[in-house]
């Protein structure tokens, strides 16, 4: 049974070690494009793609598996906040594909992807990702205690 136990927490572990490296991953894309300027460059659409899959399968992989988890262990608020942001920032991203991609407008909806997704990411990292380490440590503690 002990056995059993480590393989929950390193699961779990796991799934904080996963969200953090895609967060990694979509900032450092952020940055690769900011760095790009305003000025025409060829590399902003595959680049702006990529991000777009990236932030798209983060999501779906959150919703499916962390939020789920968390619900557990934090108040449905924040997993309701989670979810509309992440419903803002796909509909950012639509307003985006509507727009010219070198435009004006195109780099201020950039901007504001940016700021909600770095906010977003930080909200996860330091209020639900935390919550569920203290969860499977007390949740460990506790059977430890009962044994």
């Amino acid at each position: 049974m002990h056995h059993v136990r480590w393989n929950v927490r390193r699961i779990n572990m796991s799934i904080k070690s996963k969200i953090k490296y895609d967060h990694e991953k979509i900032k450092t894309l952020i940055d690769d494009i900011t760095a790009m300027g305003n000025r025409k460059n060829e590399l902003r659409k595959p680049m702006f793609e990529r991000l777009k899959k990236e932030v798209l399968i983060l999501h779906s992989a959150e919703e499916e598996v962390l939020y789920c988890k968390a619900k557990n262990v934090t108040s449905s608020s924040i997993i309701n906040d989670l979810t509309e942001e992440n419903a803002t920032i796909e509909a950012i991203i639509k307003k985006m594909d509507r727009v010219q991609l070198n435009s004006k407008k195109w780099h201020e909806y950039f901007l504001l992807l940016k700021q909600f997704l770095v906010k977003h990411f930080e909200k996860e990292e330091k209020k639900l990702i935390k919550k569920l380490k203290k969860s499977i440590d007390a949740t460990e503690d506790q059977s430890i205690e009962q044994e």
